[in-house]
């Protein structure tokens, strides 16, 4: 399996900024969850065989959170988490 590389952002906070206004932009935030992302994480945990897959993203907006969009097996009743 490939191996991801992650970038550490720029200190300065300009490229957590971009992506938090992209983010808001794409309109998701705050919207019940979906049935194309339930079915996408069903998916990634048979591909995976996980007993659960969530997807979601991060924001930190009041507070930091993590904001789940799909889920499917065990524990698919989560909400969002305050991190």
């Amino acid at each position: 399996m490939p191996q991801a590389e992650f970038a550490i952002g720029r200190s300065d906070g300009q490229e957590e900024d971009a992506r938090l206004k992209a983010l808001a932009s794409t309109g998701i935030l705050d919207t019940a969850p979906e049935a194309n992302f339930d079915a996408i994480t069903r998916l990634a945990a048979e591909y995976f065989k996980s007993r659960h897959s969530f997807a979601g993203v991060c924001r930190r907006e009041p507070g930091v959170d993590q904001v789940v969009l799909g889920r499917a097996g065990a524990g698919a009743a989560a909400e969002a988490i305050d991190l």
